[in-house]
């Protein structure tokens, strides 16, 4: 899902998300507390999504190392433009 490009992050609004994935406020409620909940679990499956490649892979330690300090530099990067 793509929301317009000349939106930042701490502008996009539910309206937005909702309008884009084509669901109704009270569907993205029952799921999401809000954006920041959304945002977690986008994060959260991305995360999710590389150690299942890197398992699929058999990633070497090394290259796990890797993914965490990308990971979080990732989680630190959304904790500073977090609202």
């Amino acid at each position: 899902m793509k929301l317009p490009p000349k939106k930042t992050l701490e502008r996009i609004t539910v309206s937005d998300v909702i309008k884009k994935a084509g669901i109704v406020r009270s569907t993205f409620y029952n799921h999401y507390e809000g954006i920041p909940d959304l945002l977690d679990a986008v994060e959260d499956q991305t995360i999710y999504h590389l150690f299942t490649m890197m398992d699929q892979f058999h990633v070497k330690k090394v290259h796990r190392r890797i993914i965490l300090s990308l990971s979080s530099v990732f989680i630190r990067i959304y904790a500073a433009i977090s609202p």
